[in-house]
Formats: C-alpha cells, structure tokens, sequence
C-alpha cells in the first residue's frame, strides 16, 4: 500500500507546484488533518523545499527511534558525490522505521532537491548580483536628480534624461529581482501553493499580480514617467508598485494564521453589505463561520503569546524588556534568537498596519494629485503625501529586525565556521572572509535605509517652500528606496554565494542553464520587496 505522503507529493507535483516533501509519519487522513492544521499556523510550512532548504531528519520522522543513528543534514550532497552510500542510506531510513518504498521516496526527494538548490544558487548569485548593480545606478541617479530638479539654473533636458535613466534602471532591477521571485520554488510559487492548500487567497493573488507588474509593466512604462512632471510620475510610478506594495504587507498576517489576512479583509469588505441585506455579502460572511475563531481578540492573543514564547505567568512587559536586552548581546546565538521572536511576534502586527497605511494612502496622494494638480492646500498636500509613506515606515521597522540584524548575525557566524574549521583550504577561507565584510557591509546598509524611512513620514512635513527641505526631502526619500532594493537584491547574491562556498563539490562540472536575459515569461511564482 503505497504511503498518504508519497500519493500527496505526486499529486501536487503533477498539479505543477513548487517542490515540496511530505514526512513519512503522515500514514492516513488523520494523520493529515492534524498536520494540516498545524501548518495553517506557520508562516511557512514545513514540507515546502525552497531555496537552499535541504530535507533533514526534522523532515524524516518526529524522533529517532532509540538505538538508531541520526540522519545527517547533508546526507543528499553524500550521496551525490559517492552515489555508493545510497544503499547505506536507505539502511539507515529502514532501521529508523520506513518501510523500502518510504526510504526510497525520501532518497529521490533529496537527490531532486539538491539539484534545484544548485540551480536556485546560480540564478539568484547571477541575478541578484545583476539586480543590486541596477539598484546602486538607481540610487546614484535618484541623489543626482533630487539636487538637480532642484536646481533652478538646471537645463530641462537634463532633468527628464535623469529620470528617464533612473526609470530604467529600476525597471530592470525589478525584472531581474522579481524573476527570481517569480519563480517555482521562491515566493511566488510558495504563495500560490499556500493559496491553493491553506486559504491565504490574498497573500497568493498579490504575488501574483506583483511579479507581473515588475516584470511585465514597469521596465517598460518606469522610463517613459521621466517625462512627466514629479507629482504625476511618483503618483503613476506607486501606483504601478502597488500590488508589490501591498504583497509584502500582508503575506506577514500568516504568521497568526495562513487564512488570517483574507477572512480579515473579507469581513471588512463585505460586512457593511451585509447589514444592509447584501445577500452575496452574507453568503461571503457565512462561508467565515467555520473559521470564525481565527478572528476572535482570544484567538489573537494566544498566537501572540505563541509567537512571543511567552510562559505561563510570565509578564509582556518583562518578555520584551529581555529580548530587547538580548539583541545587544555579546552571544551571536542570543542575538538570533532575539531578533526572530521579536520579528516573528511584530511581523502580522506591523504587515496589517502597513498594509492599511498603504491601500488608503497611495491611492488617496494619486487621486488628490490628478484631481487638483497645483491647487492642492500646501499643508494638505505635505499631511497626504506623509500619510502615503507611513507603510513604508512600518515595515522598514520590521525589516531591521528580519533582514538588517540577521545579515549582521549571518556574517558573525560565517566568521565562527573560519575560526573552527582548522582544516578549511585557503581559497574557502578567503571566499568566507568576503562573505563576511559583505554581509557586515550589507547590514549597515540595511539600518541605514531603516532608519531614513522610519524618518519619512516626518522629513514629508517638511515646508517645500525652503530649498533646503525640498532637497532633504527627495534625498531622504530617493536614498531610503534606492538603498532598500540594492539590500534586498545583494542579501540574494550573497545566500547564494555562501551556499556555493560552502557546497563547492556540488558545483564541479555542473553548469545548470541560465538563461540571459532573463525570460520575459514568468516562471510560477514571486516576493521581497
């Protein structure tokens, strides 16, 4: 009888989703259910293989039977490069429990997964690379042209060539950036797969819509916004980011629960209708009732004390105080650890606070901007344009605990490998070294564009009638962004190029095919910002 978890991964193999591996212990639609359920509360689940992911023992069984050995993590690169050890390998499954067809299901799932992790590698090391590159010219064009449009003595000409330049080079980094995004096992095709298996309708419709505009509309329409005036192409120009916008925002409500983020905004859509006798609203409502719990304050604050790992009796206030203290630590371990339950506890709160910042705000500044032009009362006009950036502010203020801390921390425990690696050749060393100016580099940058659009909101009060506040305002705004797209384009070109370092065998006589450039036609799926 062939396993529940072989059947589910041939499946939604053939249904042509990303790849995934289904543990052995799932055996009947019991099984299932409960692990399920499980998984609707994790941001990611477990048997999605994406990125340099390896399936390990945590993914093989529950627990290692006493007696039995443990599964090494990198027993899939073992096996490719001694194909020998396959049998021993499958011994060892056997003896952990699995039966022949089990162990073999698991075998083929490793080798499979390892040979997409040596092409996600390459593809994201080169495209990442290509894209940071655009995203720096982007920046150095977006400081020129903050001082020279507002500059009077400067000539026109050389105003609409600076922001026909910086259009494309953002138009290219994004179709660079979000093809990795967009593809089968990356955000995109993770999203869809959720959509589909877990209820997160939105979080998938918006990746969707994301990698479309990046890669489909804006390297094409960026360019041509430089000949129009300021107003109107930042107008066009967030309107056009916005599915990616919002996408980044409310993937995080996922960390309460994968159906979270879309029952909230079903209720809110259609609750209204419904009191007022809407019968398709009220069917939309009804459909909620099964899952009504998920939007309860009680469900709420217990996924927070989850997410926080707060124990029983223990204060927030004193939780908070501690993982705050321990970001600071001399122990690179406590630092991690404190960063991602902080992360992991703020990310639905801050998602769904950018989110709402963002829907309301960049259409309301687009439509004040097309409806009244320069008719716009000036302090208005500067509270509008402030209140369209405060989703940026909140999810730069997440992204310092998810992305700039831990590109300090990668770096640290790179430096840990050298030191206790005795053994290591030199030309590992030296590429390890690189790695970790680079990421201690790169995390820099990443406070530096926290910190400038934390500011945002506030630098876009400032009067325009100054010089010197229109100057610091475009700056601010044209460095914050500039600085964010090249963090999260390099953060891709070194994972990949640490897992190359680190895998160097794997990549002997393997060349896997990257198309350049990259292929107009999107792959499955898509996101970062």
């Amino acid at each position: 009888m062939t396993s529940l978890a072989i059947e589910l991964t041939a499946q939604r193999k053939c249904a042509g989703h990303l790849p995934i591996f289904f543990t052995p212990s799932i055996k009947n639609e019991e099984d299932l259910e409960a692990y399920r359920t499980r998984q609707e509360e994790n941001f990611l689940p477990d048997e999605i293989l994406n990125e340099e992911k390896f399936i390990s023992q945590k993914h093989i069984t529950a627990r290692v039977p006493k007696g039995c050995k443990q599964f090494p993590d990198n027993w899939a690169k073992k096996i490719k490069l001694n194909p020998a050890q396959r049998e021993h390998y499958k011994n060892l499954l056997v003896a952990q429990g699995l039966t022949k067809e089990e162990a073999k299901y698991t075998l083929d799932a490793g080798r499979e997964n390892l040979k997409r992790s040596i092409v996600w590698a390459t593809e994201n090391e080169k495209y990442g690379s290509e894209a940071a590159r655009f995203a720096a010219t982007s920046t150095v064009l977006g400081v020129a042209k903050s001082i020279f449009e507002n500059t009077e003595a400067t000539p026109a000409f050389i105003n609409t060539m600076l922001n026909v330049l910086q259009g494309f080079t953002l138009g290219q980094r994004g179709n660079r950036q979000y093809y990795l995004y967009g593809s089968n096992d990356d955000d995109r095709g993770v999203s869809a797969y959720q959509r589909e298996y877990y209820g997160n309708k939105i979080s998938g419709d918006l990746a969707e819509l994301a990698c479309t505009f990046e890669t489909k509309v804006k390297p094409y329409v960026l360019p041509l916004l430089g000949y129009l005036e300021t107003d109107n192409r930042d107008a066009i120009a967030s309107l056009l980011t916005l599915p990616t916008t919002l996408f980044w925002r409310i993937r995080y409500g996922g960390y309460i629960n994968q159906k979270f983020a879309t029952n909230l905004i079903t209720y809110i859509a259609n609750k209204p209708l419904a009191l007022l006798g809407d019968r398709a609203s009220q069917n939309a409502l009804k459909n909620l009732e099964k899952d009504s719990d998920i939007l309860t304050m009680h469900y709420l604050k217990q996924r927070l004390k989850v997410l926080l790992r707060l124990k029983e009796g223990e204060a927030v206030s004193g939780k908070m105080y501690s993982l705050t203290k321990d970001l600071f630590s001399d122990d690179i371990n406590s630092v991690r650890k404190s960063a991602e339950i902080l992360n992991e506890t703020f990310a639905p709160i801050l998602g769904i606070a950018g989110f709402t910042f963002s829907a309301l705000g960049i259409p309301l500044k687009a439509i004040t901007i097309f409806a009244t032009g320069e008719d716009l009362n000036p302090l208005l006009k500067r509270t509008i344009d402030s209140f369209s950036t405060w989703g940026i502010a909140t999810q730069q203020l997440l992204y310092s605990l998810r992305f700039s801390v831990m590109e300090y921390v990668k770096g640290r425990q790179i430096k840990e490998i050298i030191t206790e690696d005795k053994q290591m050749d030199s030309i590992k060393k030296n590429e390890l070294q690189r790695l970790v100016g680079d990421r201690y580099k790169l995390s820099a940058f990443g406070f530096l564009a926290n910190g400038l659009s934390c500011f945002l909101p506030l630098v876009k009060l400032l009067d325009d009638s100054n010089p010197f506040f229109k100057v610091s305002k475009s700056l601010t705004s044209e460095t914050s962004c500039g600085l964010s797209q090249y963090f999260f384009s390099k953060r891709r070109e070194l994972k990949a190029r640490f897992f190359r370092v680190n895998n160097a065998e794997l990549f002997q006589n393997t060349e896997p095919s990257v198309e350049e450039p990259p292929p107009p036609k999107l792959k499955l799926y898509g996101g970062e910002y």
